[in-house]
């Protein structure tokens, strides 16, 4: 009974009103305007109602018509702009007269001061923190909707429901699975980056790329020079046991002459193995010796040409062998 009484005095109330403002016919669409938005209010048809208020509100500024918009919007859980016509409800100046007008807007103010600290305990809110970054180098975004720098730490109201939050600095995104808020709910987001952090101190640098032509240059030097160092070594060891094998034959030769054995087989049965153990070594003497003699020549002078190559003739390289009793090597500058 009171709901309907308010009703008719509310519509009276903007009837007179607008009758003395611009005439009957702007009046009766104001009337209607407003009846229409109630009617969907009472009929639980929110969007409709809030659409049709607000409608209203601009033609007619009054307390009422924002704060039933308010309320429509909130019943639709859309807490953030219910808050905003209940504010302006209650910062909107209502009119004096008639006084049935002045009490209704005054009655409309009262309500939608209770109903904006409600609305505002509800309002859930999620703060915004980073790691890696600082505020004014990145740039966030919730539901698509900018976050300024200065709002980034700090509680940020929001409806109740689901905010997909995403953050850019750079090139590098940063998107976090998307966060539910309840009514009343304060939940915290960390955004965490890479592109701000410091660079490891004293990071080596790349090494330089030569051009094409030179790198083929120098691998080919390169796998020559080894080849070169492998018959030098074949060959070191080839001399070495022809010395070595040689010296250990005469040896063993002198040895069986003075046992009264000869080279020409002229031997007792017992010498046979000695004699077996001379033929070997003098075997192993002669293969050393035509094997490692021309490696290591061989070696030597690729050794000899590619160092020449890569000092360029600054520096003129040389090369000598030696050998002694049982050994034999190389020495030389390149």
């Amino acid at each position: 009974m009171n709901r309907l009484y308010s009703r008719c005095c509310l519509f009276l109330a903007a009837l007179l009103v607008s009758i003395n403002a611009v005439g009957q016919e702007e009046a009766t669409d104001q009337h209607n305007t407003m009846a229409e938005g109630l009617k969907a209010f009472d009929e639980g048809e929110y969007e409709s109602a809030a659409q049709l208020l607000l409608e209203d509100l601009k033609r007619n500024p009054w307390p009422t018509s924002a704060y039933y918009a308010g309320l429509s919007l909130e019943k639709l859980g859309r807490l953030l702009e219910a808050a905003e016509l209940y504010q302006k409800a209650l910062d909107l100046e209502p009119p004096t007269d008639p006084a049935e007008v002045a009490q209704m807007q005054k009655r409309a103010q009262e309500k939608a001061k209770k109903q904006l600290a409600e609305v505002n305990r509800r309002i859930p809110s999620l703060t915004l923190r980073l790691e890696g970054a600082a505020p004014q180098d990145v740039a966030v975004t919730v539901d698509d909707v900018p976050v300024p720098a200065s709002s980034l730490g700090k509680p940020v109201p929001l409806d109740p429901g689901r905010h997909h939050v995403r953050g850019r600095c750079g090139d590098e995104v940063v998107k976090p699975p998307a966060v539910k808020l309840d009514e009343e709910a304060k939940q915290e987001i960390v955004l965490r980056f890479e592109c701000g952090k410091p660079k490891p101190a004293g990071a080596p640098k790349p090494p330089r790329k030569l051009p094409e032509a030179e790198r083929n240059g120098e691998s080919s030097s390169n796998s020559v020079r080894t080849l070169g160092w492998i018959a030098v070594g074949a060959g070191s060891a080839g001399v070495a046991l022809w010395g070595a094998a040689g010296t250990f034959g005469l040896v063993r030769l002198r040895s069986l002459k003075d046992e009264g054995c000869d080279e020409s087989s002229h031997c007792y049965p017992s010498q046979r193995k000695d004699v077996d153990r001379y033929r070997l070594a003098r075997t192993l003497s002669t293969v050393g010796f035509y094997a490692g003699v021309p490696l290591l020549a061989v070696g030597a002078g690729t050794l000899l040409w590619t160092s020449g190559r890569a000092e360029g003739g600054a520096e003129t390289a040389s090369v000598s062998a030696w050998m002694g009793p049982g050994s034999a090597g190389l020495s030389g500058r390149f």
